[in-house]
């Protein structure tokens, strides 16, 4: 929500914006940055890209019927 305030201009600073949702203003210049979430990226161990994951699965699924 902070980002989407700040983007919209209805909040003016990266500070205010922050200070206002409750998150450290580093997080937010980190998102506005483009950083993702940890919870929606990769691990770096992963042996499969996520399309071939993906293609895997589909696959052993249909199998199963």
């Amino acid at each position: 929500m902070a980002v989407a305030a700040y983007k919209n201009q209805k909040v003016k600073s990266k500070l205010k914006a922050a200070e206002i949702f409750g998150v450290p203003e580093a997080t937010l210049c980190a998102c506005l940055k483009g950083r993702q979430p940890h919870a929606e990226t990769r691990a770096n161990g992963h042996r499969l890209k996520a399309i071939e994951e993906e293609t895997l699965i589909q696959q052993l699924l249909e199998a199963d019927k």
